[in-house]
């Protein structure tokens, strides 16, 4: 009645939960999940867990974790009817007689409760059976789904439902947080494969004549690049030097240059080699 209240409840009832809890989950880890004595854990370990909670007065979760373990317990007798037939018998008529008497204490909207309730541990364990299968996507996936049903389940008492189902929220934050850093691991060691074109590899190319453009059109300047004094000055250095006609003309003329009406030479001049006519005077 305590919890009612809003007092937490005793450590007794989370230690016991959080244990019932973990021996589901290591079954399931151990990759049995579909023999005889995991689902035979299963089953005791929602028995275990109603019993916490309907000594908690928490009626609506305790019958959801009966009705998960009549579940599981079916499913047992089916598949394997000659396992332990004396401890499944007993099992089963006691739930058939405490089911009953735990439906009896709901009120209102408990009913409700309890289907969500349900829907959270179906959710649960089908995440959990995907994780300990490798298929982390999904149990992913469906482990997310699961605590949103858990959060609007918390939602309806959070006074209570809060404190009671701490094991389950902490164990289900666990395996979430597991999944994503798996997922993220895995990414990680995927790395984008890189082509390469081996045409290049171990070779050295030189430029040759060839590969350069078939013919220069002549170069065209502007005399008004320069001023008539300087033009006329170069010119006249040039004709002194050279002793031919210089191309260049007073300012406004388009001129060919003189030095562009060869081809280009086989050996490049670095531009700090290349002297302009009249430098250095």
């Amino acid at each position: 009645m305590d919890i009612l209240l809003g007092i937490p409840p005793a450590p007794k009832l989370l230690i016991g939960v959080a244990c019932c809890l973990c021996a589901t989950s290591r079954v399931v880890e151990a990759e049995e999940v579909l023999g005889p004595d995991a689902r035979w854990v299963r089953v005791y370990g929602w028995v275990q867990i109603g019993e916490k909670l309907a000594d908690a007065d928490q009626w609506p979760l305790a019958l959801g974790s009966y009705l998960e373990a009549e579940f599981q317990l079916k499913i047992l007798m089916r598949s394997a009817p000659n396992f332990e037939p004396e401890m499944v018998n007993y099992r089963f008529d006691w739930l058939k007689n405490e089911i009953p008497r735990v439906k009896k204490k709901l009120v209102g909207n408990e009913h409700d409760i309890m289907a969500k309730y349900l829907d959270f541990i179906s959710s649960f364990e089908q995440g959990q059976s995907e994780r300990f299968n490798n298929q982390f996507e999904k149990a992913l996936s469906t482990l997310n789904y699961t605590k949103v049903l858990l959060d609007e389940l918390i939602a309806e008492r959070p006074a209570e439902f809060k404190m009671a189902m701490t094991s389950q929220h902490d164990l289900l934050l666990d395996s979430i947080d597991w999944l994503n850093s798996q997922l993220n691991h895995r990414a990680t060691l995927v790395t984008p494969s890189v082509i390469v074109d081996q045409s290049y590899l171990g070779s050295t190319r030189f430029v040759n004549e060839d590969d350069l453009p078939a013919g220069v059109p002549p170069l065209t300047i502007s005399g008004d690049l320069f001023p008539s004094t300087l033009a006329n000055t170069a010119a006249l250095s040039f004709e002194e030097k050279s002793g031919a006609a210089s191309a260049i003309q007073p300012g406004g003329e388009e001129v060919i240059s003189p030095f562009r009406e060869n081809e280009l030479s086989d050996v490049p001049m670095s531009c700090k080699e290349v002297q302009l006519p009249g430098a250095g005077e």
